[in-house]
Parts: structure tokens; C-alpha cells; sequence
């Protein structure tokens, strides 16, 4: 029995060592367009979401994420898991190069280790898909769209993209009723344009793109990753009205089936959060149903701040504030979080929990370390210790070239110069301006400007991505 026990000890190491290495859980990052962490039911929203509000629960609600005010920059950072001095990406009307091919993305991490890569939503990238690491898509606005439209012209003659009554625009791609939306899967889809449809709508397309992935992974028990820039909740220009203007939801029964329109004209924000809402909650019943909850991780966040309100916005932390929440697979109930991360941080998390190659790239090229996104993974896993896994004391965001803001745990300072106290806040509306030279402010908040101003004037100066110094900027 002694001699049972002492080997058993001694295979604990290893059995750990594979254990580990054998963890690579799916993952369907999501990422919704233009809505702010407010907005949401779990932060005091007027939208009602059970769904999302449930998923926190379970899982993990970051109360502190952070993206760029605006959408492009905030794409490139989650992709590449590097910031814009190394990448090139600070602002939204600039493409300045094929992030794919020049610096490699997540997924093609996820493909160094196996695993299948699909890519549904906007694209709002330079180049192709597959230059980004993705096996398959479901697509509205990307490359393949104007090749297919030479060949398509019942679309134009339904008066598909560029004149459609059904979202009362013209000149431009419809990503929501009769959308103009792209499949390919190699196989019984290839490079396939949906007919138009006044009674199609683009995010359900999509969903039923995911789902039919989904089981085709299960069945060919291979690991997959989905990243899903997602369609809702940004506004289109409305015809009739002669302006911006948030899209009419559909109606949903309970089967998530499409019944009706919530009316024929304008829509609001406020639906198009609760049809989202609904959105997670048929996505995460259908990884339930498929028996693949303990090995699929759900991912929720957006892209920046609500139009209008945070969107492109420089102060406090109205434009990078967004939601953050992480379900299902591995990752453990923690409920509420109070800790800060950022979108950059998903791309070491993913090399951890997938075992891919850090900095892959395509075309045989070598890779490019990422040394500033940190590996949530442990923590999701409830197996971080003080040794293991260290929380970020800080984090940054930017907009335009050097217009960076920083955050510590209990203080932003923003894109205008300006430093708030959000200690306490609910969210960044409750934050307070503080005035530096004033005798009343503390000493402990005069400490933490000045060493944010500093890493500000040091990152401006020698570029954020420098790896010499990288390892100590990860502490205040």
C-alpha cells in the first residue's frame, strides 16, 4: 500500500502537467458595437437583461474593463494583444496596415495548437479574413462582398445593399433587416451571399452561423474559437428621419424564432440591448443543449462607449468603460469583480488556456511576443495565488495618436489631462474631478497622479510596447 502511495505522489506532477495541458476550452468572444457598461441591467441600466445579469453571476462581471473610445483601435487591441505604438491602430478612420499578416492575431494562436477559427459580424479590417487567422466566417461588410456583387445582380436589382426600405438608407451595406451577409465554411458554404429578404435579419443569420458551427466542432471533437464583433447596438442613418438612428428589433417568441418587428420606424437603444440580451441567452442555452458548457467559454463586451454619450469622448472614462463578462468552461463563480482589465489581456489568455504560440503569425514568419496582455486564465480557473498570477494595478487607453488615458485601481486620468476619483463608482458617471493643487486632496491621491502622469510622459516618450521596462509597468 506504501509502495501504491509513493508512486502516486510521484505521478502527481505529471498527471497535473497533463491535466493542464490538456484544458484548451472553446471560446465565443463576443463583442457588441457602441454600448456602454451603464447601459446594462447589472449596472443600473433602464434595459432589462436576466440573461447577461445571470451569466455574471455565474461567472465573472468585471466591474472595471476597459476598450478605446472608438471601434477600430479597440479591434485591433483585442486581436493582436498589443497596443497601437506597436501595431499602428489608434484611430477609427485609419487602416494604416493588414494587422493579420504583419503582427498575427489570437487566432492564429488557437490554430498553432489545433484548434478551428470562425469569425462572424463586422470586419472592419484591412485585407481578408483568412489573413486573420480565421477557417471560416459569417460576414456582413468585408472583402469578399464587392467581388460577389459583380456576380449578384438580383441583389442590386432587389434593391439589396445600396437601397433598402426595409432600414430606410441608401448607399450603404445593410447589416440588419434584408442584410447583405456572407458564409463560408469551405464546404457546403462557400463564399455563399444570402438572398435578399426583407424578413431576414443579420444577427440571426449570424447566431445560426455559430450554432451550426458549434456542432460541427462537437462532432468532429476538435476545439474552436468564434470571435464575433457583433452587429447590435450601433446606429444607421435613416433616410426618413435625416439621421442617426437605432434600428426596430424583432419581435421574439419564446424559441427565439422571429415573429414580428417592434415597430416599422425607429427603434432605441433600450431594445436593441434587450434583443441582445435575449441573443445570450439563446447562444448559452444552445451550448447547454449541445452538452459542451464545461468546455466552452462565453465572453461578453463591447467595442467603446454608447454614441453619443462615451463614443470617441475624452473624458473620465466615458469613451473606454465597458462591460466584462466571462462564463461557462473553466472559469469559476466570482459574481461582481472590482479588479481592471483590459480587452488586450484576452490575447494571453487565450496562448494559456489554448497552448498556442505566443506572437504567431502566418506564412511561416516569427513571432512577435505580446509582453503586455496579461493571462487571466488562473484566475478565471480559481487557481490564482499571489505567486502565480499578478492583477493589473494599471491600464491604458488612447484615442487619436498620444491622446492616451490611464487608470490605476481608484483613479483616471483622461485623454484631456483631467484626474478623477472613481473609488466608489457605480460607474464613471459617479467619478469626481479632483484638484491636484487643492490642500484638502489626500496625499495617497496626489501619490497616484503623479505616478500615472509619469507612466503617461514615459509611455508617450519611448512607446508603450518596449519590452525592456515592460515587466515593471505592470505595477503602481
Amino acid at each position: 500500500m506504501e509502495h501504491i502511495c509513493f508512486n502516486v505522489l510521484l505521478l502527481a506532477p505529471l498527471l497535473l502537467a497533463v491535466a493542464e495541458a490538456a484544458l484548451k476550452p472553446n471560446l465565443l468572444l463576443w463583442m457588441a458595437d457602441d454600448v456602454s457598461f451603464k447601459e446594462f441591467g447589472f449596472a443600473g441600466g433602464e434595459a432589462a437583461t436576466p440573461n447577461l445579469d445571470r451569466l455574471g453571476e455565474e461567472g465573472v462581471n468585471f466591474r472595471k474593463t476597459w476598450a478605446t473610445p472608438v471601434c477600430r483601435p479597440s479591434r485591433g487591441m483585442i486581436m493582436s494583444g498589443a497596443f497601437p505604438d506597436a501595431t499602428g491602430w489608434w484611430d477609427a478612420p485609419i487602416i494604416p496596415n493588414n494587422i493579420g499578416l504583419n503582427y498575427g492575431t489570437f487566432a492564429h494562436v488557437a490554430k498553432t495548437a489545433g484548434y478551428r477559427t470562425m469569425m462572424v459580424g463586422k470586419f472592419q479590417l484591412k485585407g481578408k479574413v483568412i489573413d486573420h487567422g480565421f477557417d471560416e466566417y459569417c460576414m456582413w461588410e468585408h472583402s469578399d462582398i464587392r467581388s460577389l456583387l459583380e456576380i449578384r445582380q438580383d441583389f442590386v436589382d432587389a434593391g439589396g445593399p445600396f437601397i433598402n426600405k426595409t432600414e430606410r438608407k441608401t448607399g450603404v451595406q445593410n447589416r440588419f433587416w434584408e442584410p447583405l451577409i456572407v458564409r463560408h465554411d469551405g464546404g457546403t458554404y462557400k463564399h455563399y451571399m444570402y438572398p435578399p429578404d426583407e424578413n431576414l435579419f443579420g444577427p440571426h443569420i449570424l447566431a445560426e452561423c455559430m450554432v451550426d458551427f458549434m456542432a460541427r466542432m462537437k462532432a468532429a471533437d476538435t476545439p474552436w474559437l468564434i470571435y464575433w464583433p457583433g452587429l447590435t447596438a450601433h446606429q444607421h442613418w435613416d433616410e426618413v428621419l435625416k439621421r442617426q438612428a437605432y434600428i426596430a428589433m424583432p419581435v421574439l417568441d419564446a424559441d427565439f424564432n422571429i415573429v414580428g418587428r417592434e415597430n416599422e420606424g425607429e427603434g432605441s437603444l433600450k431594445s436593441n440591448i434587450e434583443y441582445m440580451d435575449r441573443l445570450a441567452g439563446y447562444l448559452t442555452d444552445q451550448i447547454e443543449k449541445l452538452g459542451i458548457k464545461d468546455k466552452t467559454v462565453f465572453g461578453f463586451f463591447t467595442d467603446n462607449g454608447t454614441n453619443n454619450y462615451g463614443k470617441k469622448s475624452l473624458a473620465s472614462e466615458f469613451g473606454p468603460h465597458i462591460p466584462g463578462i466571462v462564463w461557462g468552461g473553466p472559469v469559476k463563480k466570482r459574481g461582481q469583480v472590482n479588479r481592471l482589465f483590459s480587452l488586450i489581456d484576452w490575447y494571453a489568455t487565450i496562448v494559456e488556456w489554448t497552448g498556442g504560440t505566443e506572437g504567431a503569425r502566418p506564412n511561416g514568419k516569427d513571432p512577435i511576443p505580446r509582453p503586455n496582455s496579461v493571462s487571466f486564465a488562473k484566475f478565471f480557473e480559481g487557481t490564482n495565488t499571489a505567486t502565480n498570477f499578478k492583477f493589473r494595478k494599471w491600464m491604458i487607453s488612447w484615442l487619436e495618436d498620444q491622446e492616451y488615458f490611464i487608470r490605476s485601481t481608484n483613479f483616471v486620468l483622461d485623454g484631456n489631462g483631467d484626474f478623477w476619483n472613481c473609488k466608489n463608482n457605480k460607474d464613471e458617471r459617479t467619478c469626481f474631478v479632483v484638484d491636484i493643487n487643492d490642500p484638502a486632496t489626500s496625499a495617497s491621491a496626489k501619490r497616484q497622479f503623479n505616478k500615472l502622469s509619469w507612466r503617461l510622459e514615459e509611455i508617450k516618450a519611448n512607446g508603450y510596447s518596449n519590452p525592456r521596462k515592460n515587466r515593471n509597468r505592470l505595477r503602481l
